[in-house]
Parts: structure tokens; C-alpha cells; sequence
């Protein structure tokens, strides 16, 4: 063979073996790489300058090293001693923020003593160190059934409850007859249906005054404002809300004893759209929060009992526009 074919040959065997490598059948040298990477390495300046220096130092004499050496541990600080703090001065000026270039030169610099005089005295930077014998408590704030009443309350209107049932003569009561109970006790004449409801035992159409006191100890003991005695009396046992339906016993007393609706007692089939609608206009109001469940906070918070309380005094069932008007009843309606 000539060299022509064989360069030929060659050139052949290098171009298959470049296609070959970039298919990936042949992984490259490692060791090839490594050799390149430090020559390339080695001839770098910072390389040589480096390597120069280490050289010198090799090629000192071990006497020269040692002093050298003593040099560098002298100039090493101790680590058993002490720091000894460097005195703070005080009339020092405090550095302006780079944010704040003030352009008053003869602005005045607060001193560093009065700051610390002041921080002293701020209350935020205290220490929180308790005296052993004495402890600072926060008074209550939360009251969730109402702010406790004085004592002696309970006893007046336990006194109210015998009034009331002296001047009836009678032993037991029926529901329209409690409306003067509630108000010996504080409460409008529209209570009576949930001082029914609260006091009377199962299957017992009358309430004793055994039954009235028992339940209005009861109710005061835990529940000390009128929106979580109201929720008291009417919500179903182990409950702590309003549901739909516990209203509807206020609606059918509203109903039957207010002089405005005499009117609607002649029709009865309208006694149920009056009464939903009146409940469902308390809910929109009232129930905020779209549980379907009215709490003691969200009652707190709206006009219903008061509302509830001008009833007694407004002949004019149309004159209260917040839940009560017949004539919105009639625009839902129609």
C-alpha cells in the first residue's frame, strides 16, 4: 500500500471514529482530560507566582523558619487572658442614617447619657423581673354571658316573682298570664312566651312558682344580660344558638296579643307566611355569619330585642319597620 491510501485510510478511520463518539458508543479519557486540565493549571500566572513563593520559603534555612515562626506567635493574642473592654466615650455623636442627609449643619446631637436615661425610664425597655411577693394580674375583660350583676338581684326579683303571683291569686299561671312576671323582672311583656317555654315542665300546660323560680335561678346563675338569657330560655337543651324554629313561639304570642295584627286573627292561613317571613327577616339581619344558627354575640350586636320591647308600646304594627311591619310582609307576598 502506498502512504496515500494509507493516509487515506486513516483520514477514513478518523471521521467513523468522530461518528462514533458523538453517538455516544465511545466514553472519552478521563486521564487525557485530567492531563489537560493541569497543564492548563500550571501555566496559569497566579500558578507560577505561587509556586515561586513556596519555593523560597522551602529553600530557607530551618534557623531563619523558627524565627519566623516565634514572630507570628508573639503577634497571636493569648486565649487564656482576659479581654479588657475599651472604654466607651460619651460625648460621642450618633451617626445619621445614610437615608437622612440632613442638611442643617448646625443640627444638635442628642447625647448618649440622656438616651440611656430615657431608655431606662421608658417602660418598654424594663427588665421583666416579678417581685416574688407580689404578681401583677390582668382584670377580666371578657364576660361571654354577660358582665356578673351584684347579688342582692337575684333576691329582688325573686321578690318581684312573689309579688306577681299574689296579685293573680293563683298558684299556676297560663302563658299570657306570665306577661306580668316579666315585667317584675325587668323584661318586656313579649317574654312571656320564652319564660313559658323555659319554665314549664313536659306535658304540664300551667307553670307553678316552684317552676318559675327554680327556672330564673337557673338562668341568672350562668347568664347575666338580657341577649344571653333570651338564647337561654328558647334554645333546645345542650344548645347555645337559635335555630329557625325556636322563634316561632315569640311570633305566635306577637301574633295573637298584639292590637296591631287583630286583623290577621280572623285569617288564620296567613299566621305561617307571617311568621316565616318575620323570621327570616331577623335571620337576614341578625345572622351574619350564614350559619343558620343565631349566637348570643350576633344578638348583642342588632336591634331585635329592642325592637322586640317597642311592641308593648306601638299600637301600630306598620310604625316599626325592622322585622315586625305588616305592610313589608304584604311586599314579600305579593
Amino acid at each position: 500500500m502506498t502512504d496515500v491510501e494509507n493516509k487515506k485510510r486513516g483520514y477514513r478511520y478518523s471521521k467513523s471514529r468522530e461518528r462514533v463518539s458523538r453517538a455516544g458508543l465511545l466514553k472519552p479519557d478521563i486521564n487525557i482530560k485530567a492531563e489537560q486540565f493541569f497543564v492548563r493549571w500550571f501555566n496559569l500566572q497566579k500558578t507560577q507566582r505561587t509556586l515561586k513563593e513556596e519555593l523560597k520559603q522551602f529553600r530557607k534555612p530551618k534557623e531563619v523558619k523558627k524565627i519566623e515562626d516565634k514572630k507570628l506567635e508573639s503577634t497571636k493574642p493569648d486565649k487564656d487572658a482576659t479581654l479588657v473592654p475599651t472604654p466607651v466615650p460619651t460625648n460621642v455623636k450618633p451617626l445619621l442614617s445614610p437615608r437622612r442627609r440632613s442638611t442643617n449643619k448646625n443640627r444638635t446631637s442628642i447625647d448618649t447619657k440622656q438616651v440611656a436615661s430615657s431608655t431606662e425610664s421608658s417602660p418598654v425597655c424594663r427588665s421583666n423581673k416579678k417581685d416574688e411577693g407580689t404578681s401583677s394580674r390582668i382584670p377580666r375583660f371578657h364576660f361571654p354571658h354577660g358582665q356578673p350583676r351584684p347579688t342582692d338581684e337575684l333576691t329582688k326579683a325573686i321578690e318581684g316573682i312573689n309579688r306577681a303571683f299574689n296579685k293573680l291569686k293563683n298558684e299556676k299561671l297560663t302563658r299570657q298570664e306570665l306577661a306580668l312576671i316579666a315585667k317584675e323582672l325587668g323584661l318586656g311583656s313579649y317574654w312571656k312566651s320564652a319564660l313559658y317555654k323555659a319554665a314549664c315542665q313536659p306535658n304540664a300546660s300551667l307553670v307553678s312558682k316552684s317552676d318559675v323560680i327554680a327556672m330564673w335561678e337557673r338562668i341568672a346563675a350562668k347568664h347575666h344580660d338580657n341577649p344571653s338569657r333570651f338564647v337561654a330560655m328558647l334554645a333546645k337543651p345542650d344548645r347555645s344558638s337559635l335555630d329557625f324554629d325556636d322563634f316561632l313561639c315569640v311570633l305566635q304570642d306577637v301574633v295573637e296579643c298584639h292590637p296591631g295584627l287583630v286583623f290577621l286573627r280572623d285569617a288564620p292561613e296567613f299566621h305561617t307566611r307571617y311568621m316565616n317571613t318575620v323570621i327570616a327577616r331577623i335571620f337576614y339581619t341578625v345572622n351574619r355569619s350564614w350559619s343558620g344558627c343565631i349566637t348570643v354575640p350576633e344578638l348583642r350586636r342588632c336591634n331585635f330585642l329592642q325592637t322586640l320591647g317597642m311592641l308593648e308600646d306601638e299600637d301600630d304594627i306598620n310604625m316599626i319597620c325592622d322585622f315586625f311591619s305588616y305592610e313589608h310582609f304584604l311586599r314579600h307576598i305579593l
